[in-house]
This record gives C-alpha cells, sequence and structure tokens, in this order.
C-alpha cells in the first residue's frame, strides 16, 4: 500500500516594518522563536520568529532580523547597525 504526503504550502506575504509594527500592536501576540544570536547555526547572527495569536497554534506573522556581530573587545554598549535589512511576512490564508 502506497503511502500519499500531504505537503502544505504556508502563504506568507511580505510587508513593511509598519504594517508589522500595526499588526503587533492591534493583537496580543506571542512569539515562537529560533534565535541563532550566536551564529551556531548561521554564518552571522540571525533571528528568525514567528508570532502567533495567544493560545494559537497557527502563526499570524514571521520575521527575520540580522544583527550585527558584537565582540568582548567593545565597549560597554556599543551599537551596531544591523548588518541587512529585517524583512517580516503575515500569513494570508487562502479561500
Amino acid at each position: 500500500m502506497a503511502h500519499e504526503r500531504i505537503v502544505l504550502l504556508m502563504p506568507w506575504v511580505k510587508i513593511t516594518c509598519t504594517e508589522r509594527d500595526e499588526l503587533m500592536s492591534t493583537r496580543d501576540l506571542v512569539p515562537f522563536s529560533c534565535t541563532d544570536l550566536d551564529a551556531e547555526f548561521h554564518s552571522e547572527p540571525q533571528m528568525d520568529i514567528e508570532w502567533a495569536e495567544r493560545g494559537a497554534d497557527q502563526p499570524v506573522l514571521r520575521e527575520h532580523r540580522y544583527p550585527a556581530r558584537t565582540y568582548l573587545s567593545d565597549e560597554p554598549g556599543t551599537v551596531r547597525p544591523d548588518r541587512k535589512p529585517c524583512e517580516h511576512y503575515r500569513y494570508e490564508a487562502q479561500p
């Protein structure tokens, strides 16, 4: 008997930082994150965060951030610009 493999595609739509901020301010979102600030899994620090409504299992917002690497020799309070611009996506249910 053959087994079928079902693949679900999540329809993510790219949004602006302003749209992301609006979603964050109008919904009760909690993070499900996979951050790699120590660059253990990526060659540079990276934050991949999915957000869902509190109590829900379906994420509604996904974002990627690329912070600059920090060094032990940095003066306390040193702030470096992100390596790349952030990216934000919202989940859009398909009919």
